[in-house]
């Protein structure tokens, strides 16, 4: 009976996920939330999927949806693209981090009462914004590929950013010193060392598929995936950079090996088919993700002071966005509302959400404040990709027919 359930469940899942990206096809309304509220229905209200059961895989599943969900990003970027955009992204993200921290954590230390260290760190977890989400729903946005692609690589720096910050945070708390140089410095040898491994393993890899004439190549390829991403986090990079660069060097190779050298071989070119599958895992990973953040949904935050708290720090959250984009000038672009709202925290935030617990530092309520920032901000970003397709059609020139008589 039990495994019956299981597997109805299973195809259930998959068959709202397929209806909600066709609503979101038709209404422009994302289909996120959709599944975030299923999965708050089959976990905390009506208890089929236990929470607590589900809750110690959260960094397990969390590693697996970056990895697949960024090495989809990787293929789908444009080279030429993330290198022209790679240093405005970088800047538009640490400012807006910076900002978003400033802000969010004098709310926290105003309103909950937390010491200033505390609420640093509470505003550095919910500080950056998910890339398995915002590369999924940039996907399916009708906007300037330079445009996805700053707000992709985004995604990608501030999941680094969030967890070597509040790390930092939670360490000075606990040993009262920190030293600043060191953890720039790790943040910087991070992204370097994982850079430079995509890269050279993208290479090999590219050469390998050239040659491979058996079956199975995509399957290959998603193991090897996998093994560079644990074996760049095991050396202490950065295995979401890694996996991202992997997957662009694979999806640009016909490219890059035309920058080397003019005689370029198709068979270096993904076959359709390899996408194809991809975007078939994609799917079924992207979809069961935004299901399983809603299971992690507690109903013990339901409270009229947490909600209150929860929307007062994402309302600031979404004004350092805001503040940015004027000071970087990104409101003059059609896209502007949508480089705004495009703030959606995920399990990074969830899985850096028990950090107090970890260190034993005293912070009653920071979970579920955690729980719903990452409520909001979805709420805030589906909204948003809804206005900002509004936004960018009415931006576009109407193009007149003139008849001849």
């Amino acid at each position: 009976m039990f495994t019956s359930t299981v597997f109805i469940l299973l195809g259930a899942i998959i068959f709202i996920g397929f209806l909600g990206t066709k609503f979101f096809e038709k209404t422009r309304v994302s289909e996120l939330l959709i599944l975030m509220i299923l999965g708050f229905l089959i976990g905390p209200v009506f208890n089929i999927v236990d929470q607590s059961t589900l809750v110690q895989f959260v960094p397990l599943f969390a590693g697996l949806a970056l990895i697949i969900l960024l090495f989809d990003g990787g293929l789908n970027l444009n080279f030429q693209k993330v290198f022209y955009e790679l240093a405005p992204a970088s800047i538009f993200t640490i400012l807006v981090f910076a900002l978003s921290v400033l802000g969010v954590g004098a709310v926290m230390h105003f309103l909950v009462g937390w010491d200033w260290l505390i609420s640093f760190m509470f505003a550095a977890v919910v500080g950056g914004t998910s890339s398995p989400i915002v590369f999924s729903l940039v996907a399916s946005v009708k906007a300037r590929e330079e445009v996805k692609t700053m707000l992709q690589l985004e995604s990608a720096l501030t999941d680094a950013l969030t967890i070597v910050a509040a790390i930092a945070f939670a360490q000075i708390i606990v040993s009262n010193s920190f030293d600043a140089g060191s953890a720039i410095g790790a943040v910087a040898g991070g992204f370097s060392i994982a850079f430079v491994i995509g890269l050279i393993v993208g290479a090999v890899w590219v050469n390998f598929l050239k040659g491979f004439t058996g079956k199975f190549d995509y399957m290959l390829t998603l193991a090897a995936a996998l093994v560079l991403y644990g074996a760049v986090e095991f050396i202490k990079g950065n295995g979401g950079i890694a996996v991202l660069t992997f997957g662009i060097v694979l999806g640009n190779a016909k490219q890059l090996v035309r920058m080397v050298t003019k005689k370029v071989d198709d068979k270096v070119e993904l076959p359709v088919e390899f996408k194809s599958f991809q975007n078939e895992i994609s799917f079924f990973v992207r979809t069961f993700f935004f299901v399983y953040i809603g299971v992690l949904i507690s109903l013990q935050l339901l409270t009229l002071q947490t909600i209150a708290i929860g929307i007062g720090a994402t309302i600031v959250a979404l004004a350092a966005r805001f503040i940015i984009v004027k000071i970087l000038s990104y409101d003059k672009k059609p896209e502007s509302g949508l480089i705004t709202t495009m703030m959606p925290r995920g399990l990074a935030a969830a899985v850096m959400s028990s950090l107090p617990a970890a260190y034993g530092i005293a912070a009653p309520g920071f979970t579920e404040l955690v729980m719903l920032v990452i409520i909001g901000s979805n709420v805030i970003s589906s909204f948003g990709v809804f206005k900002a397709s509004e936004q960018i059609i009415s931006a576009k020139p109407t193009v007149v027919k003139v008849t001849k008589k």
